[in-house]
């Protein structure tokens, strides 16, 4: 019976607690603005590491083209770099040859900062083998297993 009633007091003080009667403060209402101004961000982006967007900047992008710092290039919509392809020396025979660019990761950066999430496309054309005066006849270049990564 002690238990019971140990047991009725402690429920009848939670009840009193939690449904008993509140006091709240009056709050009045009141009407707040926000303002904020937009603008276009035209700086040039620094190219980010391909196999890793987003880890730490500055980085050379191709280390097999150390000279290439990017296109420096400034606007809404820009390409911020773009591998050149080296082929290395290679010897000319007779027969059909696959060659494949030394560059370890050749990329493209594109970055968007326009807003409007209007999309783009992004499309290449190659110009004829040439050396000097002399173009290699039948050469044809593919790009394969392309990746799209992205900054989280």
């Amino acid at each position: 019976m002690k238990n019971l009633t140990k047991v009725l007091t402690v429920g009848a003080i939670t009840a009193a607690t939690l449904f008993g009667a509140s006091t709240f403060a009056h709050a009045d209402t009141t009407t707040s603005t926000g303002k904020i101004k937009l603008e276009a961000d035209d700086s040039a982006v620094t190219p980010l590491d391909p196999t890793n967007p987003d880890g730490p900047t500055p980085v050379t992008p191709d280390p097999s083209d150390p000279d290439n710092d990017g296109t420096g290039n400034t606007g809404g919509l820009t390409i911020d770099f773009l591998s050149n392809l080296d082929f290395g020396t290679q010897k000319v025979s007779g027969q059909s040859q696959t060659y494949h660019a030394v560059n370890k990761n050749p990329y493209i950066q594109v970055t968007d900062k326009r807003g409007s999430g209007a999309g783009w496309t992004l499309t290449a054309q190659a110009t004829d083998f040439k050396d000097g005066t002399k173009t290699l006849k039948g050469a044809a270049m593919s790009l394969k297993n392309g990746q799209v990564k992205t900054q989280k």
